[in-house]
């Protein structure tokens, strides 16, 4: 290869691995997290709060009270702060992803209170920035198809 063609190659070569490494941090999350967020896909609702303020133990003393209605509603509960805890709701098996995935996924702020509901489809259904009763969160869930279908199948 001649010294032109090689210089002249040296400024595309370079934009180009710019291009791709920018393209693999752009990553949304490792494969192994979107695995396990997948997996959650239609066996689960997740109710996820995040553990800043004096709202978070609020909420988790909420639903604390509720774990009968949290799992009839296949519902779990989970608080994103420094790792991830499960607090109510279905018991899981397997590992969780860590917070940063959680906060990713599901936009969480840093430093604020949040409580996300995540259907069964995986997608976000409410969010609050203040404690959110029970009730308040059963009656969104119990509204949706899904859950009116599953009440018709318990019914039989």
């Amino acid at each position: 290869m001649s010294e032109a063609t090689s210089s002249s190659c040296a400024p595309g070569c370079l934009a180009l691995g710019l291009l791709s490494a920018a393209l693999a941090c752009r990553a949304p999350e490792p494969p192994e997290e979107s695995d396990w967020f997948e997996g959650a896909r239609w066996s689960r609702r997740l109710l996820v709060l995040t553990a800043e303020g004096p709202e978070a133990a609020v909420q988790r003393s909420l639903v604390a009270a509720e774990q009968e209605g949290l799992e009839d509603r296949d519902l779990t509960v989970f608080i994103v702060g420094a790792e991830v805890e499960v607090v109510a709701g279905n018991r899981l098996t397997d590992p969780v992803p860590p917070a940063a995935a959680f906060r990713r996924r599901f936009d969480l702020p840093d430093g604020d209170f949040q409580v996300v509901l995540i259907g069964k489809d995986g997608g976000v259904k409410a969010r609050w920035s203040e404690p959110v009763s029970p009730s308040a969160v059963f009656d969104l869930v119990d509204a949706m198809p899904m859950r009116m279908r599953e009440m018709r199948e318990d019914e039989k």
